[in-house]
């Protein structure tokens, strides 16, 4: 470890003082109670270190998703250091857990699901159009069968709407024949 001397005089008398240069080392955090990669960062770039990364695990859990896993200081477990002083350029590697592609998976699936029931809504409310367009209405009333045919409904049989007995002459129930 580096020393530094410096020379000072009291009384006209020099002293020489003798020390260690600690500028270089920082103080390990006691504990770490971070609970993102990004607070673990800045906790460690705010107490000097300089070298500190990050590396992601992907996992599909996305309830760990930022979650540390580790933290290592020049390749020792930050639990197993023993240390509570190190050099400022020691690389830190804060190892977490990312689950972004499992959240972008989550949320194509979601969507897949809205658009596929939305499609079904729209699908079945068509169908109830052209139910509803298919079927005559029952308030149809045909005065001859000169309105009948104009109409296309030509010949009208007994049941169908607009079907009237003042249709059919000979009374086999078919109308208009």
């Amino acid at each position: 470890m580096p020393t530094k001397q410096e020379i000072i005089s009291k009384k006209s008398t020099p002293i020489v003082i003798t020390y260690y240069d600690f500028s270089s080392f920082a103080e390990l955090p006691s504990s770490i109670s971070t609970k993102t990669a990004a607070d673990t960062k800045k906790l460690f770039t705010d107490g000097g270190f300089s070298q500190v990364s990050e590396v992601a695990t992907e996992t599909n859990e996305i309830a760990k998703n930022g979650q540390i896993i580790a933290v290592e200081i020049d390749g020792k477990s930050f639990n197993e250091m023993n240390d509570k002083v190190i050099k400022k350029d020691s690389k830190v590697i804060i190892k977490y857990w990312n689950a972004e592609k499992a959240i972008a998976e989550k949320a194509r699936k979601e969507e897949e699901e809205r658009l596929a029931a939305e499609a079904q809504k729209v699908a079945e409310a068509q169908n109830q159009v052209q139910q509803f367009a298919a079927t005559p209405s029952q308030n149809t009333y045909y005065p001859n069968c000169k309105a009948v045919r104009q109409a296309g409904a030509a010949p009208i049989y007994r049941g169908e709407p607009g079907y009237g007995s003042h249709l059919d002459r000979d009374g086999d129930g078919v109308g208009c024949e």
